[in-house]
């Protein structure tokens, strides 16, 4: 018997230094994580994210309502996107973009990964990364490149018909069949 408890403490030291290795590298990690509760208040923010907006360290944001983060135009739109997610309905909302406002002013556009978590709370946890705006794919971005290769294909199409009508072109049939 006290072998067994010896094992499940040497077990529950080795688990409380795996979580904090882990909560350490969240922490610490170049991508921002955040995790907010069902009222949209912050649990938990990583040091990278509370810098980007502007804070000293991780601490000072805690408890604050994220919406207050968000560009006001945007804010209905977040606040039903959480609710969705915390409604379960999270697969709609697992990757989204959208601009948060730092302590200075200055906005950013990121790209979140959400999920809800269910253990005491219902809480949804997010990774995020800077987009830049030369990197966002946008409908018209996409219209433009299509547009392009469309107008190379058109030209080298015409050029083509031209040079056939013209008779600079030749056809290569190879060998003939015997």
């Amino acid at each position: 018997m006290e072998k067994l408890k010896k094992e499940l403490e040497e077990t529950k030291k080795e688990l409380e230094k795996t979580k904090t290795a882990i909560w350490d590298m969240m922490n610490y990690s170049s991508m921002f994580v955040l995790i907010l509760d069902d009222k949209m208040c912050i649990q938990f923010i990583n040091w990278s994210l509370a810098t980007a907006l502007g804070f000293k360290n991780e601490d000072e944001p805690l408890g604050k309502c994220w919406l207050d983060f968000i560009p006001i135009e945007q804010r209905e739109i977040i606040s039903g996107i959480h609710n969705s997610i915390k409604n379960a309905d999270e697969e709609k909302h697992r990757e989204m973009i959208n601009d948060i406002k730092c302590v200075n002013g200055d906005v950013m556009s990121i790209k979140w990964f959400n999920t809800k978590i269910n253990r005491e709370h219902e809480w949804t946890f997010s990774f995020g990364l800077v987009v830049e705006a030369a990197n966002q794919v946008t409908e018209e971005s996409l219209r433009s490149y299509y547009h392009d290769i469309i107008q190379k294909d058109r030209t080298a199409i015409l050029s083509l018909r031209d040079k056939i009508l013209n008779g600079s072109v030749t056809q290569d049939v190879g060998e003939p069949k015997l």
